[in-house]
């Protein structure tokens, strides 16, 4: 009886053992594995095989008004102190993307409607000093940048009907720029200008057809981009002698989109995904999801369900990153099932994050420049806090377009 034992034994090993090798066998090689959780809070690594992006607007933001995140020592502006590397605040910056999967950025770069007289002389005279130095970090972590600008202060700005080259000048700029500086160009442009009134719809899509048509007949190879509202799904406009949606006009004349998909619905994030995939698969163009996570509390009706917000700070804060981390379903649960649903889709590009100041509060519980001065002696020595590292070269999805300097430092 024992021996019947041992044999039965050694045959459900050697049968396990086979089981074992054909598995491994069969995985696919160089199939990229994410250690996609390694600890509650700060500097723990968040790995994601389809590494991710992220829109940045101000690059050390701080809790107040638009005063107290303009100026950080007296009269000298934020966004000077950042590109200086002032107390390692960039060094900040690029070791949180390189730990939290961040791989693609839309970098506030500038505003048509101060900059007017240098996009018409097809420069970028006021960002051209402090953009190298920052490309050439960029591109050294694997990291890609796309040039973002908005046209006007005012969302709804009758200036883009009168003016209908203001992206145009943009696009010849950064181009001009990219031929210049190769080694260090940007990716694309990426328009965050999304107006609200279908008065002015328009003067917008004028504006990216028009920038679209000179990339594709001059044999640039920059890429357009732009941010769509979740609204242009239902709204049709009768433009260029089609009478349709408006996100699908926009998606006509752009190489690259980004649905805001801001709802703390998943249904909803799928839902709206589903639609602008599914046409950016139809023209062969690209298209990312993007995703909410700033405190929206009482701004406008509804803002709460605009943002995950609310839900991320309910979590439990040791694993409110941590897919699975509940019975109902998390933001990262969501970020996960919308790759899942859409990885296949040649268009589907990658999950944004918006943005980077309210990502960075909801790891450290407080915002950059609040992190940075608050550290021993008030700056941030990359060397001495040694956070883990995402290698970025490496991606479950293949960069949009334009890869970065694969030259190491």
């Amino acid at each position: 009886m024992k021996t019947n034992l041992k044999l039965h034994r050694g045959a459900l090993m050697k049968a396990v053992l086979l089981f074992l090798v054909s598995l491994f066998s069969s995985l696919p090689v160089g199939k990229l594995y994410a250690a996609e959780w390694n600890g509650p809070s700060g500097w723990a690594k968040y790995d994601v095989a389809a590494r991710r992006a992220m829109w940045v607007w101000n690059p050390i933001p701080t809790g107040g008004d638009k005063r107290a995140n303009k100026f950080w020592d007296r009269d000298v502006k934020a966004n000077e102190r950042f590109y200086d590397n002032y107390k390692g605040s960039m060094d900040l910056f690029f070791d949180f993307c390189e730990n939290k999967s961040i791989r693609v950025l839309y970098m506030s770069c500038g505003i048509y409607q101060y900059q007017a007289s240098e996009f018409k002389a097809g420069k970028l005279t006021s960002v051209e000093k402090r953009m190298i130095p920052f490309l050439k970090e960029a591109n050294a972590r694997g990291i890609q940048v796309w040039y973002m600008y908005y046209l006007n202060d005012e969302r709804d700005s009758r200036t883009l009907m009168k003016d209908t080259d203001q992206i145009l000048n943009i696009a010849k700029s950064v181009d001009n720029f990219n031929k210049k500086h190769p080694n260090y160009r940007f990716a694309g442009i990426h328009c965050d200008q999304e107006p609200n009134n279908p008065a002015v719809y328009k003067g917008l899509l004028e504006n990216t057809k028009k920038a679209y048509d000179w990339i594709e007949k001059s044999g640039s190879d920059l890429l357009t981009s732009q941010a769509l509202r979740p609204k242009w799904r239902n709204q049709k406009v009768n433009w260029n002698g089609e009478n349709k949606l408006m996100n699908e006009h926009m998606q006509d004349w752009l190489h690259h989109s980004v649905l805001m998909a801001y709802s703390s619905s998943p249904n909803s994030v799928y839902n709206w995904s589903k639609e602008v995939i599914a046409y950016a698969d139809s023209i062969g163009r690209s298209a990312a999801i993007g995703s909410e996570v700033a405190d929206l509390t009482g701004l406008w009706d509804g803002s709460e369900k605009e943002t995950w917000h609310g839900k991320l700070v309910e979590e439990d804060a040791k694993t409110r990153f941590k897919v699975g981390a509940s019975s109902s379903v998390t933001w990262e649960d969501m970020m996960h099932t919308t790759v899942d649903k859409f990885k296949d889709h040649e268009s589907f590009d990658r999950l944004a994050i918006h943005s980077y100041g309210e990502y960075f509060w909801h790891w450290f519980g407080e915002h950059p420049r609040d992190y940075l001065l608050g550290l021993k002696g008030g700056k941030y020595n990359s060397s001495s806090i040694r956070p883990d590292k995402v290698d970025l070269t490496k991606d479950a999805l293949p960069l949009f377009g334009h890869k970065p300097d694969p030259r190491k430092r």
